[in-house]
């Protein structure tokens, strides 16, 4: 096939050649819903989590592709490309054609797999599900579509810079409470080496919600400690709540992780995962809005490991957190006020 010039019977071949729903499969996860074989799961593109759909060989979004499409035009979706650049990706890159390898057998698939059930199968499959998610919503953050989400992170006083540092995305996610798609920023708590998400929370952004309704957990995340990637050596270290807090001290310069909340801090995981962290720091601040949570962690980590009680700070209550310092200029203040140093 001429990579300059794909011909029609040449993107017929493509179309033939490749799976839609295992070329999709690459980048979401997809389910059967049908014995028709109609296949569902979030849409790669927009991070929706149930409006993306595969039935008779083409794929369909409610949200951002209702008139649905072939392979060829999934890879122009997701990717951005034109038409001639998305038939030369599938054919250079996709071992479809002449280089497909022999099919694994039987015994060599289970080998591979966990056993069914298990927790490491339902690890594996949350693990690669997130991974795509992230992927889906950091696109869509930086697309037309992600306008609002733009807007949020920049009223917040959030960087361009920190939205990637920390692999922020964006779109539709269902909230729990309502029952109903919501419009959320999608936070990942990324391993130390920022490879791996080990949890998704959704910040919802209407205006209109409560405070205890603005929060959720995508099912299956493992949430101890976040903002592991941007650790480095430093004098201080802060350990705060919400996350968008962490991101907020990181932005000024002080190396700082999240708990995500008072309660997380009180599970033993998120301690154990602390106890292999704050050593090497010489002062460590903590800073809840109850202060009395705060000393309560304290205590904890002083009586788990032989810290000086000299070397831990609880920072008294606020009225404002670091996020919303931050979003009216205060944080570099508030920090210097309590002795906190501003280290790049």
């Amino acid at each position: 096939m001429s990579r300059e010039q794909p011909t029609r019977m040449d993107t017929e071949a493509i179309k033939q050649a490749i799976d839609l729903v295992e070329f999709a499969r690459r980048y979401t996860e997809l389910i059967q819903i049908s014995r028709a074989g109609e296949y569902a799961g979030p849409c790669p593109h927009c991070g929706g989590e149930d409006r993306f759909h595969i039935k008779d060989g083409r794929f369909y979004c409610r949200q951002c592709y209702p008139r649905g499409g072939d392979v060829i035009d999934l890879v122009q979706l997701i990717h951005g490309v034109s038409f001639r650049e998305a038939c030369q990706m599938l054919t250079v890159d996709i071992p479809s054609f002449s280089e497909r390898p022999p099919n694994p057998t039987p015994q060599q698939e289970s080998a591979k797999r966990p056993t069914p059930g298990t927790q490491d199968e339902q690890q594996e499959a949350f693990l690669a599900s997130a991974r795509r998610t992230v992927n889906a919503t950091r696109r869509r953050l930086f697309s037309a579509d992600g306008a609002a989400g733009r807007d949020y992170l920049q009223q917040r006083g959030l960087t361009e810079a920190t939205w990637r540092t920390f692999q922020l995305g964006y779109g539709t996610t269902f909230h729990p409470l309502h029952q109903q798609n919501e419009a959320a920023i999608f936070i990942p708590w990324l391993s130390a080496d920022g490879q791996q998400v080990e949890a998704i929370r959704h910040r919802f952004i209407s205006a209109r919600l409560p405070k205890h309704a603005r929060y959720a957990l995508k099912p299956g995340s493992q949430s101890t400690v976040f903002g592991l990637h941007t650790l480095r050596s430093a004098h201080h270290l802060l350990l705060v709540e919400g996350e968008l807090n962490c991101m907020a001290l990181h932005q000024s310069g002080t190396v700082a992780l999240s708990l995500g909340s008072q309660t997380g801090a009180q599970h033993e995981a998120t301690l154990g995962r602390l106890m292999t962290i704050l050593p090497p720091y010489e002062h460590i601040a903590i800073w809840f809005d109850n202060p009395q949570l705060g000393q309560g962690l304290a205590d904890r980590l002083i009586e788990a490991w032989p810290f000086r009680k000299e070397k831990i700070q609880v920072i008294a209550s606020h009225s404002l957190d670091a996020n919303d310092l931050l979003a009216r200029g205060e944080l570099s203040t508030f920090l210097a006020t309590h002795r906190i140093d501003l280290e790049r």
